[in-house]
């Protein structure tokens, strides 16, 4: 089973900053979707994350294992 993802290019200039406004808007409904409720958050692989602070071992573990 393969899962798709979304793909969003977004182009701003100095003229319209509603374009980052819509970025970071994008990006909350995302970490939504994620089940993020708090920073710090790290989100591994699109799919894995952590929240708050963790000791570089938990990091280095949870890496190998979206990797695998």
């Amino acid at each position: 089973m393969s899962e798709q993802g979304l793909r969003i290019d977004i182009y701003s200039d100095v003229v319209c900053p509603w374009c980052y406004v819509g970025k970071r808007r994008l990006e909350e409904v995302r970490g939504h979707q994620l089940g993020i409720r708090g920073i710090p958050y790290f989100v591994l692989n699109g799919k894995t994350g952590m929240s708050e602070a963790q000791p570089v071992e938990t990091f280095v573990s949870a890496i190998e294992h979206v990797t695998r």
